[in-house]
Parts: structure tokens; C-alpha cells; sequence
């Protein structure tokens, strides 16, 4: 079996089924960075327990973000498998203008 073809049988298994995750990404990415920004602004400090709760668990809004990043990464990698394509990709998009 290719690694594309396990690609694609990992992310449509009953089991672990993350195209949901996929299809609601950028929202979640979204509620992340308003986490950080939430936790930078101060109201991890508030003695609010509700908002007090934020800074309590600050920091699972970056690591939201990052791996939401990371499933990104294998969805464009479980389209099209092949490193040089995908490396080419990503230059050409980090240097447009």
C-alpha cells in the first residue's frame, strides 16, 4: 500500500473520521487565535471563574492552532503526496506578492 493510499484510508476510517475537523478548520483556527489574544489581553488574571478560565487553560489555544496547522499540512499532503510538489507549493505561496 502506497502512502497515499494509507493517507486517505486513515482519514476516512469510522474510527477516526477528522474531515469534520478539516471542514471547520479555519473556524476553529479562528477561535484559537481569539483564545492567545484573549490570554495576552489579560483576562487569564480576571478573578472571574468563568473568565478566570481562560487563563487557566490559555494555552491550549496555541496548541489548538498548531495542530489544526499540522492536520492542514496532511490533508494538502493526503491530495497530492509528492514532497516536491507540495515544498514548490509552499514557496511559491509564502513569496507571492
Amino acid at each position: 500500500m502506497n502512502i497515499s493510499a494509507k493517507l486517505k484510508s486513515f482519514h476516512t476510517d469510522k474510527f477516526c473520521d477528522i474531515t469534520l475537523l478539516s471542514k471547520y478548520r479555519t473556524r476553529l483556527m479562528g477561535i484559537a487565535i481569539i483564545w492567545v489574544i484573549l490570554l495576552h489581553y489579560g483576562l487569564g488574571k480576571v478573578h472571574n471563574p468563568i473568565i478566570g478560565f481562560i487563563g487557566d487553560i490559555g494555552y491550549a489555544g496555541v496548541d489548538l492552532f498548531l495542530f489544526l496547522s499540522g492536520l492542514g499540512i496532511y490533508f494538502s499532503l493526503a491530495k497530492n503526496p509528492n514532497f516536491k510538489d507540495f515544498y514548490t507549493n509552499v514557496l511559491v505561496s509564502s513569496t507571492a506578492v
